[in-house]
């Protein structure tokens, strides 16, 4: 039984990332980094969010490439990067908005760390937003 776009519609959501997919991941990312750093709050949902956020491309990628179609097999890898950046960007963002990591005698050593961590987390996802931003703009005219 071949895995394919056309006949699952699991994978064919998966294998044409847009722009609004980053949003997403930028949301769950947020989310399960609120989770972590809230004590009232399960430990599990951090799990979860990442869960659902990084393993189905994965598995798409593996599904499609195991069919016999390695063009469908391309976005998905797409959407797992677009994951991976979102997830470490919105963490990024909220462990600095409740200053974990911070103690009252390293503030100054590791402000350069941290800069360039966020530099580096931004960089990486705007990178990735590039191709999303064309297949949703693509997608959008095939659409209309």
């Amino acid at each position: 039984y071949d895995v394919v776009a056309a006949t699952n519609s699991q994978v064919a959501r998966r294998i044409h990332p847009r722009l609004i997919d980053l949003l997403a991941a930028l949301a769950t990312g947020a989310v399960g980094s609120f989770a972590l750093v809230r004590s009232d709050i399960s430990d599990t949902l951090p799990g979860v969010a990442i869960a659902i956020s990084l393993v189905p491309p994965l598995a798409v990628a593996g599904l499609t490439l195991e069919s016999g179609a390695p063009h469908q097999s391309a976005g998905a890898p797409l959407l797992f990067l677009t994951n991976v950046a979102a997830i470490l960007l919105s963490g990024l963002v909220v462990m600095a908005l409740y200053r974990v990591g911070r103690t009252p005698g390293s503030a100054n050593a590791r402000t350069g760390h941290r800069r360039l961590s966020a530099a580096l987390g931004l960089v990486f996802t705007l990178v990735i937003a590039i191709p999303l931003a064309a297949a949703s703009r693509s997608l959008d005219s095939v659409e209309r």
